[in-house]
């Protein structure tokens, strides 16, 4: 895996979206700014070039991460889709939900929230437990090796 990985548009089969910057003195200096913090420290970390967030269209966002983690996981993660990280992330939220209530607090159809669910449980990222659907811990998630079906 490359030490730099840079986003310079969106990848919507990804989820991530960003917008095009305009070519002029900002771009200059932001592209600039890249640079000297790329020189200082290419060790594993990925740029996105104006990501669309909650907030708005940063410039630039850095984010540094550990490659040996990604070795660990099964190639089921690659089917992954962003309503499964939402229902993912919405399961970490409040520990643990029945697939009525995903349904009504995300929006989502039986049949579109069962497609999540399989291919979560797939991925051992989730679990049923008490009649509920729980995620395992970030930890388990992210390092154990034995935690995707290949």
């Amino acid at each position: 895996m490359a030490d730099t990985i840079i986003f310079k548009k969106s990848i919507p089969n990804m989820g991530y979206l960003a917008r095009r910057s305009v070519k002029g003195p900002e771009r200059r200096l932001i592209k600039d700014f890249a640079k000297s913090i790329l020189s200082e420290n290419k060790k594993h970390v990925a740029v996105f070039w104006e990501p669309l967030m909650d907030t708005g269209y940063p410039d630039l966002v850095f984010v540094y991460y550990n490659p040996k983690i990604f070795e660990y996981w099964c190639e089921g993660r690659k089917t992954l889709n962003v309503t499964d990280i939402k229902v993912l992330h919405y399961l970490h939220c409040v520990k643990g939900a029945t697939s009525g209530t995903i349904e009504t607090v995300l929006g989502m159809s039986d049949k579109k929230l069962l497609s999540s669910i399989e291919r979560l449980l797939d991925c051992k990222m989730i679990r049923r437990y008490a009649k509920q659907w729980t995620p395992y811990s970030i930890e388990k998630t992210l390092c154990n090796q034995k935690n995707c079906r290949t």
